[in-house]
C-alpha cells in the first residue's frame, strides 16, 4: 500500500505543472472577462439574449441570431450558468472559463502523446499567455472559440492520436464518439472544419488499405503514372477544391460556373476512385465499412439540431464563406501574412513596428526572428513527413504529428487567403486553429533551444514570455482602462430611468450599442440597431411604438452640431463600423419630427415621433 501511495503522489506531481499552467490561463481569461464594462459588445450580447430567451421564454434557437451557420450551444451553456448566477455578463462568460480549461487539458494530453510532457507544458504556456487580439476572442461567447478548439482537439485524440482498441465494441464506441464530436463541432462553428479535414486526410494516408493500393500503383504504373500519383494528386485535389469552393465571385460568371461544376465532378470522381480502390482491398474491408456506418450514425446524432431544423422545419444552413475568387487572393495574402499571422503571437504589423521607439523595434525584430526560426526548424525537422504527405505516400506513426500540426496551421491560413470574409485585422478569429497549432511549433523550438543551449534557451524563453506573453495583458489593460464606464451599471440604470419617465419603451442605436443595452436592461426597454438587424422581432416591436429614442454614446454627435432633425438624420446615415443606417429606417426618420434631446450619463438621447398634422 505504501508503494502504491508513493506512485500515486509521483503521478500527481508529474501533472501538477500542467494544472498550474491551466490555472494561469484561466486566471488571465478570468481577468479579461471581469473587464466587461469595457469589452462587452453586441455580438456577445446576442448570445446572452438567446440565453435569456431559452431560460425565460422556452425558445431554443438552432442558430446564432441573424447567421444560420453558427450553432446555439454557447447560448444553452450560458442559460444554464445564468440560471444559477443570474442574467449578468459574468454569468454569460463563466462557461468559457470551464471550456478553456477543458480545451487546455485536451491539448496538453494530445501534445504529450506526440512530443512528450515538456513540449506540451511549453505549448500550454504559449496558449495561457496569448497575443492580445487572440485574448480579446477567447473569453467571449459569441464565436464559440473554446468549444471549437476543445471539440476539435477531442476529435484528434479520438482518431489519429490514439492507438486502435482491440475489441470491436470499444472500436465502435470510439468511432461513434468521433462522429458525434465532429458533427457537434461543425454545428457549433464552421471554423471547426479544419479538424475533420485534417483527420480525413491523415486517416486516408495512414490506412493500411491505402498502403496496399499505393504499392500496387507504384508497381504497375509507368513512370508518368507514378509521377502524377506522387506529385500531382494532393496539389491537384487542392486546386480543384479551390475552384469548387472559392470561385463563385469570378467573372465572367457563366464561364466560371461551368469550370466550378467540372471541378466538382472531377474532385468527386477522384475521391470516389480512391474510396473504391481502398474498398477493393479485401483485408479489413468489413471493419472499414462497419466503422463508416458507425461514424455516420454518430455524426448524425452530434449534428442533430441542424439536421432536425433542416428536415422538419425547412431551416437550411447558410454558407459561412462569402462569394470569392482566387484572383483576389494576393491582396488578402498581404493582410494574412503581414498582419493576421504576426498577431497570433501579439507581434504588431510592420507599419506599427516601424513607428515604434528603437528599443521596441529591436524587441519585435527579435521576437519575429524567433517565430521565423521556429517555423523553419519545424519544417526542416518534419521534412520527411511533409514530403510523404505532399506526395500522398503512406504515413508512418512518426509522420502523423508533424503532418497534423502542418495541416492545422496551414489550412486556416489558406482558407483566410482564399475566402473573401478576410478583410481586416479583427478577422484574426479565422486563425484560431492556427494559433493552437502555432503554439506547438514554438514550443518544439523553445524546448530544443533550451536543451542544446541552456543560457540561450533561457534568454529565448524570457524574451517570449515577456514580450509575447506578459506584455499582451498589459496592452489590453491600458486599452480597456480608456473604455471603462461605457456600459457601467450606473450609466445604463440612469438611461433606463430617463426613458421610463418619458414613457419611451424602445428605440434605435448603433449595432454595437443596441443589443448590448437590450441585455444589460434585461429587455425592459427594447433597442434595435438602425444599421444592422440581427433580430427582426425587436425591429418590428420598435416600429410600432408612437415615440422612439435614438441613442448614441456621448460625444458621438459633435457638441457644436445644431439640435434638429437634419443633424439626427445625418448621424444615422453616416458610414460607421456596422454600416450606415438602413434605408427604410432613414426614410421613416425623415418623415418624423424631433421631440426632444437630452444628455443622460454616458448617453445622448434623441426622441422622435410622428409629425403633427
Amino acid at each position: 500500500m505504501h508503494g502504491t501511495g508513493l506512485r500515486s503522489s509521483r503521478g500527481a506531481g508529474r501533472w501538477a505543472p500542467f494544472a498550474v499552467v491551466i490555472a494561469l490561463g484561466v486566471a488571465v481569461q478570468g481577468w479579461a472577462a471581469a473587464q466587461w464594462q469595457a469589452n462587452f459588445d453586441s455580438d456577445e450580447a446576442i448570445v446572452g439574449l438567446m440565453a435569456r430567451h431559452i431560460l425565460f421564454r422556452g425558445q431554443v434557437p438552432v442558430y446564432f441570431y441573424g447567421q444560420r451557420y453558427m450553432g446555439s450551444l454557447d447560448s444553452m451553456l450560458a442559460a444554464l450558468s445564468m440560471r444559477f448566477l443570474g442574467p449578468t455578463v459574468i454569468a454569460l462568460r463563466v462557461p468559457q472559463l470551464f471550456l478553456l480549461a477543458a480545451f487546455m487539458a485536451l491539448h496538453g494530453s494530445l501534445v504529450t502523446r506526440w512530443w512528450g510532457r515538456r513540449v506540451a507544458l511549453v505549448s500550454l504556456l504559449v496558449l495561457a499567455l496569448p497575443g492580445w487580439r487572440i485574448l480579446q476572442l477567447t473569453y467571449h461567447a459569441n464565436i464559440s472559440p473554446n468549444l471549437v478548439l476543445g471539440l476539435g482537439t477531442a476529435a484528434l485524440l479520438l482518431s489519429i492520436a490514439a492507438s486502435p482498441p482491440r475489441r470491436a465494441w470499444q472500436r465502435n464506441l470510439r468511432t461513434a464518439l468521433l462522429g458525434a464530436t465532429i458533427g457537434l463541432g461543425l454545428w457549433v462553428n464552421p471554423l471547426g472544419i479544419v479538424f475533420p479535414c485534417t483527420i480525413a486526410l491523415l486517416s486516408w494516408l495512414r490506412a493500411p488499405q491505402w498502403a496496399t493500393v499505393h504499392a500496387q500503383i507504384q508497381h504497375y504504373a509507368n513512370r508518368a503514372g507514378r509521377w502524377v500519383l506522387s506529385y500531382g494528386l494532393v496539389p491537384g485535389m487542392a486546386a480543384l477544391g479551390v475552384l469548387v469552393f472559392f470561385s463563385s465571385a469570378c467573372q465572367p460568371s457563366a464561364l466560371f460556373e461551368v469550370l466550378r461544376v467540372a471541378a466538382t465532378v472531377q474532385l468527386a470522381a477522384i475521391a470516389l476512385g480512391i474510396i473504391g480502390d481502398i474498398l477493393r482491398v479485401r483485408r479489413g474491408r468489413a471493419t472499414l465499412l462497419s466503422g463508416a456506418a458507425v461514424f455516420a450514425g454518430g455524426f448524425v446524432l452530434g449534428d442533430l439540431m441542424q439536421w432536425r431544423a433542416w428536415l422538419l422545419h425547412g431551416i437550411a444552413p447558410s454558407a459561412a464563406v462569402s462569394p470569392s475568387c482566387p484572383a483576389q487572393a494576393p491582396a488578402r495574402a498581404a493582410l494574412v501574412f503581414g498582419g493576421l499571422l504576426p498577431t497570433l503571437w501579439g507581434i504588431p504589423t510592420l507599419r506599427t513596428i516601424a513607428q515604434a521607439p528603437p528599443y521596441r523595434i529591436a524587441l519585435w525584430v527579435l521576437l519575429s526572428a524567433l517565430v521565423l526560426a521556429a517555423l523553419g526548424d519545424f519544417i526542416w525537422r518534419g521534412r520527411h513527413a511533409l514530403r510523404s504527405f505532399v506526395t500522398a505516400s503512406p504515413l508512418s506513426s512518426a509522420d502523423v504529428p508533424y503532418c497534423a500540426v502542418t495541416v492545422l496551421f496551414g489550412l486556416p491560413l489558406g482558407l483566410a487567403v482564399l475566402g473573401s470574409n478576410t478583410a481586416e485585422i479583427a478577422h484574426v478569429r479565422y486563425l484560431l486553429v492556427a494559433w493552437q497549432a502555432g503554439s506547438v511549433v514554438v514550443a518544439l523550438f523553445l524546448r530544443r533551444v533550451v536543451t542544446r543551449f541552456r543560457w540561450l534557451g533561457g534568454l529565448a524563453l524570457a524574451l517570449w514570455f515577456s514580450a509575447a506573453g506578459i506584455r499582451n495583458p498589459v496592452v489590453l489593460g491600458k486599452y480597456w482602462a480608456q473604455r471603462a464606464g461605457n456600459f457601467a451599471p450606473a450609466a445604463t440604470q440612469a438611461l433606463e430611468r430617463y426613458l421610463t419617465q418619458h414613457h419611451v419603451r424602445g428605440g434605435y442605436a448603433n449595432f454595437w450599442v443596441a443589443y448590448t443595452l437590450d441585455f444589460l436592461l434585461e429587455e425592459r426597454v427594447v433597442i434595435t440597431p438602425y444599421n444592422y438587424d440581427r433580430y427582426p422581432a425587436y425591429t418590428e416591436e420598435v416600429e410600432r411604438l408612437p415615440v422612439q429614442a435614438y441613442i448614441f454614446k456621448r460625444n458621438h454627435i459633435p457638441a457644436d452640431a445644431p439640435t434638429n432633425l437634419g443633424t439626427l438624420v445625418q448621424a444615422v446615415s453616416a458610414k460607421q463600423g456596422a454600416g450606415p443606417g438602413l434605408p427604410q429606417i432613414v426614410e421613416r426618420l425623415c418623415q418624423q419630427q424631433l421631440l426632444s434631446r437630452a444628455h443622460v450619463a454616458n448617453w445622448d438621447v434623441w426622441h422622435v415621433g410622428a409629425r403633427s398634422p
